[in-house]
């Protein structure tokens, strides 16, 4: 009777166990623990040019719209606990991410090694261009370079960050610029990459990637991821004009000066992109962004 009884208890706290296990796995592995990187539905509305913003100073000609009369239209993710990426750009304590990233919580951290986040205080932000400026008073000496033009159709690029909290590199071409609203923000313009390849591969979202660096071919910056469009393999990138624009209001007066201390650009191709992302993170320049809501 007690070996049948000890039998059943055993049973039970196995299973305990169990449960318990997975809910901690899903807690924190599961795609919406990290940050809901904004999904894409286009829209026929036609596209006024004069009501995008920010502007596009010192541009010649026409500007160049993909798909002109199509809007992408994102909406801002559920409040809670999520991931995200961020990088240094210029000098000092200045680090770019994606707005939605951190727009929505009570407290901002970086990692900087196991266990340990360090709180960021906000800077200057575009939420219609999904672009957020943020603080960490701890150095760090290298920094990305920024992208002087603009890429031509085709050309590659090479998104980075922490896609469900793991290092990897989106492989892409670039298709042009389009523009995109959130929600009732202004339109604002945006560059459109079409996905090619994953490093490591893996499938599934790319949830937590939201904030990461999108580099060219030379390693330069060129986007700050901020949306994607899985069931079309579509990756929308903050506008060049975008960053400059939170540079020049954080001070950083001109992108030659913000790249002033950046680390030598490194060209890229999909045998090195891998290792041009593993030596951002151990470098300290590229780190998961922890969002906290109470």
């Amino acid at each position: 009777m007690f070996e049948y009884l000890g039998r059943i208890v055993g049973g039970v706290l196995r299973l305990m166990v169990f449960f318990l296990t997975a809910a901690v796995v899903m807690h924190y592995l599961a795609p919406e623990a990290m940050t809901q990187i904004r999904r894409l539905r286009s829209s026929g509305e036609r596209l006024i040019d004069g009501d995008a913003t920010p502007r596009r100073p010192g541009r010649t000609g026409e500007a160049k719209i993909l798909q002109p009369g199509v809007l992408f239209r994102m909406s801002d993710p559920e409040p809670g606990n999520s991931l995200g990426t961020a990088f240094k750009v210029g000098g000092g304590t200045l680090w770019l991410t994606a707005n939605h990233v951190v727009s929505q919580c009570d407290q901002v951290g970086l990692d900087m090694g196991p266990f340990y986040a360090a709180t960021v205080e906000p800077g200057y932000s575009l939420p219609e261009a999904d672009v957020a400026a943020i603080h960490l008073p701890a150095h760090v000496p290298q920094s990305l370079p920024l992208a002087r033009q603009l890429p031509e159709p085709g050309d590659a690029g090479y998104h980075m960050g922490f896609p469900r909290g793991h290092r990897a590199v989106v492989v892409s071409r670039y298709m042009g610029e389009a523009e995109a609203m959130v929600g009732t923000r202004k339109r604002s313009p945006v560059l459109v990459w079409a996905e090619r390849q994953r490093l490591p591969a893996f499938s599934g979202t790319l949830a937590g990637i939201s904030g990461g660096p999108a580099l060219n071919g030379r390693g330069r910056l060129i986007g700050i991821n901020i949306a994607v469009s899985e069931r079309r393999g579509r990756i929308l990138t903050a506008h060049p004009d975008a960053i400059a624009a939170v540079l020049a209001a954080e001070k950083a007066l001109t992108v030659s000066r913000a790249a002033g201390q950046a680390a030598p650009p490194q060209a890229l191709n999909p045998r090195t992109a891998p290792s041009m992302a593993r030596a951002l993170e151990n470098a300290g320049t590229m780190r998961r962004v922890h969002c906290h809501v109470e």
